[in-house]
């Protein structure tokens, strides 16, 4: 019970630490690049036509599931009256699934070491690593991001199986 306690106090942690170091981008704008490789310039991804996405390469990036999930987020944040999208919920994607990853690499650690404090301390380095900042700063790397995601579940089912 104490072990499952600590699981949950360390799954939160890894939680607050995540808005507390990439919080500020919350606050950041939209890069050149956001603009004009993914969100306002693609016409399918602001017209919310799912059958174009996945049927077909966008400037040279075939990321269906990424542009999917941006036209969920882009329906929450566009501002009809402004003609605008906020980047706050894009940012707060990136944040929570790096989060969420962070989380991940904390069980594995854990499956692989079998020591609770080994594995916090290796998935702090993961939550903070240098290497990680450009993909959650940045909205167009969402996409790396899930990559990510889909690795460490992978990872999960093999150590698993």
């Amino acid at each position: 019970m104490v072990k499952a306690n600590y699981n949950k106090v360390v799954v939160g942690l890894i939680i607050l630490f995540s808005f507390a170091f990439y919080g500020k981008t919350l606050n950041h704008q939209f890069v050149w690049d956001d603009e004009r490789s993914h969100l306002t310039k693609h016409a399918d991804l602001m017209e919310g036509k799912l059958l174009a996405i996945w049927s077909k390469p966008y400037d040279g990036m075939y990321i269906p599931v990424t542009y999917t999930i941006w036209t969920g987020i882009k329906n929450l944040a566009y501002n009809k009256q402004k003609k605008e999208l906020n980047p706050k919920l894009f940012h707060f994607a990136n944040i929570a699934v790096h989060a969420f990853n962070t989380i991940l690499v904390f069980f594995i650690l854990l499956l692989l070491f079998k020591n609770a404090n080994a594995a916090l301390i290796g998935s702090s380095l993961f939550l903070v690593h240098p290497l990680q900042v450009e993909s959650v700063a940045w909205v167009s790397e969402f996409r790396g991001l899930l990559a990510i995601f889909l690795f460490i579940i992978n990872v999960c089912c093999f150590e698993k199986y």
